[in-house]
């Protein structure tokens, strides 16, 4: 190990455990900071505002102009600013002291990592960054409103996170996301997180779930959309978060590899979206406000079929994505079933005729979007069955997947596709097909798209690149 770098995620006692087990110690630590840029990249965003804050803010004429803006507008003002350039305001004047201790704080630890450090971070972060956070917390009076946690290993800090999760409680935090730079990933996330009762956007990364007694005594009465990024948990625990958040409205879970199982009831949820995790079932019970439900590069368990049944979902118009081997079944209706799960070769147009026309899909569906298209002949059977029975079809967007990782030419599945639309049941479909340059698998699935409302579609493509001819 000597003169090698320092590892980005294990400590020297989990490197030592690792090598003694014969694991290779260099493509696991590799392998956990993949998973935690991913985690990284569905985050919400904290908009705040870089500044060079000036040692006076008086004009040449002597006269200081900001500082006489309303004080409701300098709150505004401050609240923009990274929390370093915001703090060192209270240094301006008696007034801007005040402005700066009771501006809701937003806090983000990214910004105290030293000037021109890029990503991966490394342990060595964490000190000077968890002291940095500590004192802010401690020193800010006001109210709190955002705060992002995800450069510290928290495993090596247990007594700051309890006082920094106690603090936020306190002053009534709004947003909160927490992400353990791990090891270990099966770190127990602290109780005190559940009794945060003015949280109104929750996102968790890379933790363990407290017990089943400690979750059904959680109280999100204002929460409005939760994250489990890289979660451990048990069946029925996001049943129960979900039966305690009486208002939320957007569920986004990445990287569950026990095997997700949810039973959803909710009056409020608009939006459910997994990405990346292993699946075994999901059942829609009553959700009367749900949009969308998106399955992601989801896994189906080994030797089994991942089922989905949709009850009471009366506004669900987007749905997707299905693989061969995912049973769906819509009320009493099974629009794919088990025995699609055999080799591609025998999902042909004769397969898909043979099962029986679908009627929920002849005669509603208008919108359909197939990524990773390779030309394989159950893509193209595939294809073939859904241009001649949809009658409703407006729009069809079919996204290649990228050459450099698929045995196929882009010249000849562009031909396959174009013959699949030669007999189309519908007289005024828009055809598309789009060329990729994302990674082996596709590109990431983004939770901030799927769950922006302003776009009626989640799956449509903003950027048309080669129009099929």
């Amino acid at each position: 190990m000597a003169g090698q770098t320092p590892f980005t995620n294990l400590d020297p006692a989990t490197a030592a455990d690792a090598m003694r087990r014969g694991s290779d110690v260099r493509e696991l630590d590799q392998a956990m900071e993949r998973i935690l840029l991913c985690t990284y990249a569905n985050l919400p965003d904290f908009p705040v505002y870089s500044c060079h804050l000036r040692p006076s803010l008086a004009d040449p004429g002597g006269v200081d102009r900001i500082s006489h803006l309303p004080r409701a507008l300098l709150h505004d003002i401050v609240s923009r600013l990274p929390v370093k350039e915001a703090a060192r305001t209270a240094v301006l004047s008696s007034r801007w002291r005040r402005i700066w201790v009771a501006t809701p704080l937003v806090l983000n630890d990214a910004h105290f990592l030293p000037k021109g450090h890029c990503w991966p971070l490394t342990p060595a972060n964490s000190p000077a960054i968890t002291a940095a956070v500590s004192r802010i917390l401690e020193a800010h009076l006001g109210p709190i409103d955002r705060v992002r946690l995800v450069c510290t290993n928290m495993n090596s800090y247990r007594p700051q996170l309890a006082r920094w999760l106690q603090l936020l409680a306190a002053k009534g935090v709004q947003e909160l996301v927490l992400v353990n730079r791990p090891w270990p990933r099966d770190l127990p996330l602290p109780a005190t997180v559940f009794a945060i009762t003015t949280l109104t956007r929750l996102y968790l990364g890379v933790w363990k779930l407290p017990d089943t007694a400690v979750l059904r005594g959680a109280s999100f009465p204002h929460l409005r959309e939760l994250g489990l990024c890289c979660v451990q948990m048990e069946h029925g625990d996001v049943d129960s978060l979900v039966a305690r958040s009486p208002v939320l409205e957007i569920l986004n879970i990445l990287g569950c590899l026990k095997g997700l199982r949810l039973r959803l009831v909710s009056q409020s949820l608009r939006c459910v979206q997994i990405s990346g995790s292993i699946v075994e079932n999901i059942a829609v019970v009553k959700a009367p406000c749900l949009e969308r439900l998106i399955l992601y590069a989801s896994c189906t368990p080994c030797g089994l079929c991942t089922r989905v049944k949709i009850g009471d979902a009366p506004k669900l118009h987007a749905f997707g994505y299905l693989q061969p081997g995912q049973v769906l079944e819509i009320r009493d209706t099974v629009i794919m079933s088990k025995k699609c799960d055999q080799p591609t070769g025998h999902l042909t147009l004769k397969f898909w005729q043979e099962s029986g026309p679908i009627e929920n899909v002849t005669s509603c569906m208008n919108t359909m979007s197939i990524r990773e298209f390779r030309g394989e002949p159950g893509e193209v059977g595939f294809l073939e069955y859904i241009f001649q029975s949809t009658r409703a079809l407006s729009t069809a967007v079919v996204v290649m997947a990228n050459p450099s990782f698929a045995p196929f030419s882009t010249k000849e599945a562009y031909s396959k596709v174009k013959k699949c639309y030669k007999d189309m049941a519908s007289d005024s479909c828009t055809h598309l097909v789009l060329e990729s340059n994302g990674g082996a698998g596709g590109e990431i699935w983004r939770f901030k798209d799927g769950a922006d409302f302003s776009f009626h579609d989640p799956f449509s493509v903003a950027e048309v690149r080669r129009p099929l001819s």
